[in-house]
């Protein structure tokens, strides 16, 4: 198959545009004119000259209108054309060619616009078929991206609450929730709050503490520990009480997500996550919720075994320390005491009640308090630490306090039972064990008072004074090496990295503060570097 030729291609193009009549004239015009102007050079008839030039511009004129309408017709559409295709090439799929008000340029701007408008429309429904296609595979990579995020904190994590605090703002960004609360269950069945966002503090004063678990739906979820989206007052499922369905929100426009925290088929935990019910949730994300509740359920199973681990080597340190002073000291003191009743025995009476008496019945007396304050000391070491918390164990103490001393003693929590690593709980309970004793030995006192206070959510203290003697200024300011007791209990403080304060007056009482932070101030916060 032949190449057309421009001049194939020209005739059609004339006719096409209609200028056919014009080009035929103007090539007519110039034929006829060379033909007159060889004639009169062969005749040497000058008449024939005046006639071609006359004819001649006539083609002239007849020749630039051809051109004029030539560039109107095809140049000046084939540039806008050209124009047009190299924006579409570019991406710029809303470009349109402007259509000529008559001619078959009209036809074809026309054509090529609507061609136009259908890879336009075809460009956006591939776009979202595309969006639509990879939409769950970067949702899947965020929640790849999220469950590494969590794995990683949980290694790295120093405490419970402030892992839990970390991921409840990753929640609320995952499902775009407006508010949000974690809770872990604690061993007497009551739920306790680790973090918020988005609530007034007076709210979630009052909400500190849920004692029942049956009630509304963060019960039902650590019941039957699934994820669970609850509705508001009429569209709530049959079984749940409004007042504690949704709590702290009145608003009809916002539901609940629960997500428990679990591990080994045991809930230990819950995120309540509050959206807007006209936000769709994909399954996936549901999913991914689940996923995270049983990784962080895990990282708290975790941490709870490794204190009872801890727990269990402090009581085997216990109990071996009660034993060697058993075996050693013990065994030596009663010796002594043994061998002070020989000694009383083989002095005659007369001398023991005249020269020896009083040395001899003072270090009975003091033998006798020796002794007796290290067969106190064996059973508190021998004594079994508490696993219930803080508050029960300081309950225990005063409570053995009351039935060994007529003092008069109260004791004030004044904050839910506070979850603390084993190794403060210990020192906390070591220091007002110390303070109740030096009371008992010392103070005279008819009265004494324990409060525990929570400022916030890591600030503790703990108060205890009595109204005794109180104690003098050379005992407070003792050197290094006397006052043992007193030494002992401020280097308690400070490894849990609080300050310990005594404050008395003779004749006054003594007050005793401790306070404390946990986790301390200063820690490193838990960094996630979540991908969005």
């Amino acid at each position: 198959m032949s190449r057309p030729t421009p001049a194939t291609l020209l005739i059609p193009t004339l006719k096409s545009t209609g200028l056919w009549p014009i080009a035929l004239g103007t090539f007519a015009g110039l034929a006829l004119s060379l033909v007159l102007l060889v004639t009169a050079i062969v005749t040497g008839n000058p008449l024939p000259i005046g006639v071609a030039l006359g004819i001649l511009l006539l083609s002239a004129l007849l020749g630039m209108r051809l051109l004029r309408d030539l560039n109107r017709q095809l140049h000046t559409p084939l540039n806008a054309i050209g124009e047009w295709a190299l924006q579409m090439n570019r991406g710029k799929l809303n470009a349109n060619l402007d259509i000529p008000e008559s001619g078959h340029q009209a036809q074809l701007a026309v054509s090529l616009n609507q061609l136009g408008d259908k890879i336009r429309t075809l460009s956006w429904d591939m776009a979202a078929q595309v969006s639509k296609q990879t939409e769950p595979l970067a949702r899947k990579t965020r929640s790849l991206q999220l469950l590494y995020d969590v794995a990683s904190a949980i290694s790295q994590a120093r405490d419970v609450d402030d892992l839990l605090t970390a991921f409840l703002h990753t929640l609320i960004e995952v499902v775009h929730a407006e508010a949000a609360t974690v809770r872990l269950l604690t061993g007497d069945g009551r739920m306790r709050l680790v973090a918020s966002n988005g609530f007034d503090t007076s709210v979630i004063a009052a909400e500190r503490v849920i004692p029942d678990k049956q009630r509304g739906l963060c019960g039902a979820a650590i019941l039957d520990g699934g994820v669970r989206r609850a509705y508001h007052d009429n569209d709530k499922p049959s079984g749940l009480t409004t007042a504690h369905y949704i709590p702290y929100v009145d608003d009809d426009t916002v539901e609940m997500v629960t997500v428990p925290l679990k591990h080994r088929e045991k809930t230990l935990g819950v995120y309540n996550l509050f959206v807007r019910k006209d936000r769709d949730i994909p399954a996936d994300v549901l999913e991914l919720l689940t996923s995270i509740g049983q990784h962080l359920g895990m990282a708290i199973d975790k941490a709870r075994v490794d204190q009872d681990a801890t727990r269990l080597s402090l009581v085997e340190e216990r109990s071996r320390l009660a034993n060697e002073l058993h075996d050693s000291l013990a065994q030596t003191l009663a010796g002594m005491k043994f061998q002070m009743r020989m000694l009383d025995d083989t002095l005659p009476a007369d001398a023991a009640d005249q020269e020896y008496g009083p040395e001899i019945e003072n270090l009975r007396h003091m033998l006798d308090e020796a002794y007796s304050e290290l067969r106190e000391l064996i059973s508190h070491f021998r004594a079994p630490v508490d696993k219930r918390g803080l508050i029960p164990a300081l309950q225990g103490i005063i409570d053995r306090f009351k039935r060994l001393d007529d003092i008069t003693i109260f004791f004030q929590p004044q904050c839910p039972d506070p979850e603390l690593p084993i190794e403060v709980e210990v020192q906390v309970l070591r220091i007002v064990q110390e303070a109740l004793a030096n009371i008992r030995k010392h103070a005279h006192a008819r009265t004494v008072r324990v409060l525990l206070r929570c400022g916030n959510d890591r600030d503790y203290a703990v108060l205890i004074e009595d109204d005794g003697v109180g104690i003098g200024e050379p005992v407070l300011a003792g050197k290094p090496g006397e006052h043992i007791g007193l030494t002992i209990m401020q280097e308690r403080a400070q490894r849990i990295g609080g300050e310990l304060t005594i404050e008395s007056e003779p004749g006054e009482g003594t007050q005793v503060q401790l306070h404390f932070s946990h986790p301390r101030r200063g820690q490193p916060e838990l960094n996630l570097n979540t991908a969005r």
